[in-house]
């Protein structure tokens, strides 16, 4: 939910994300991983902070959600509105006090956040008892760049950077692994000789790719998305954890 980003980069993600290897692999991961924690989701509420385009709202509503989404931009709303029948919000998220969800997700928005662990601490409040938070983040402070910081990004996390900080939001970590793990080499052979990188702008690194490789690259990662629930992976370029909210004690509300 940055609002410098999203409004800027709606329309180019908009383009390419229906065939885009990396956001077909990630449908294809939430999906499954959704689904193992909540199996049964027929009725359920969940609230997409940072809907974006849209495009998570419609896989969501097809798993037969309720779904809601609050994000920062209008922008965004004009995109998802086509996509999704979902109840659509714009408004800051810290300001959002809607009726209590039993599921909240944050996908790819939480690194965005100066203060993420009051971004959290206000999701714990929007989740009804026992509600389940959902997050992905970009991993491996290591590949951190120049389209890092263009993107709006305020940090790349660790494993443990991440469940400390879903910890100290209040939340009970119930699952937490690495992903786009296999096409990490591919990554940090592109960061070290690759300069263009470094200068890339963003409408080129989310940019149509080589069908071929457009191919090869989400069949790689949909091998891997069958073993993320069972593999503890050691490193990859994204993170997914699944926490429960916990009840706060007052001195923890309180820090």
């Amino acid at each position: 939910m940055a609002k410098s980003y999203l409004s800027k980069y709606h329309g180019i993600i908009s383009d390419v994300e229906k065939n885009h290897f990396w956001f077909r692999a990630r449908k294809d991961v939430l999906s499954r991983v959704i689904r193992r924690f909540i199996p049964t989701p027929s009725k359920k509420t969940f609230l997409e902070v940072g809907f974006g385009t849209g495009e998570l709202l419609s896989l969501f509503e097809k798993m037969e959600f309720t779904m809601s989404g609050v994000d920062i931009n209008e922008v965004a709303r004009t995109h998802a509105k086509h996509r999704s029948h979902a109840t659509l919000y714009v408004k800051p998220f810290l300001q959002f006090t809607n009726t209590p969800y039993d599921a909240l997700g944050m996908f790819d928005v939480l690194e965005h956040q100066q203060k993420d662990v009051q971004f959290l601490l206000h999701a714990h409040a929007l989740l009804k008892k026992n509600g389940l938070l959902f997050v992905t983040v970009p991993a491996g402070p290591w590949l951190w760049s120049d389209m890092d910081k263009q993107i709006g990004h305020a940090r790349r996390y660790t494993k443990q950077t991440l469940l400390t900080t879903v910890s100290k939001a209040g939340f009970e970590p119930l699952w937490c692994n690495y992903w786009n793990v296999f096409l990490s080499p591919f990554y940090a052979v592109w960061k070290i000789f690759n300069a263009k990188m470094e200068s890339a702008t963003p409408e080129e690194f989310v940019a149509h790719i080589n069908p071929i490789l457009n191919t090869l690259f989400f069949y790689t990662i949909t091998i891997e998305n069958q073993l993320t629930l069972r593999v503890p992976f050691l490193f990859g370029t994204s993170l997914i954890v699944v926490a429960r909210k916990k009840r706060m004690k007052m001195h923890d509300s309180a820090s």
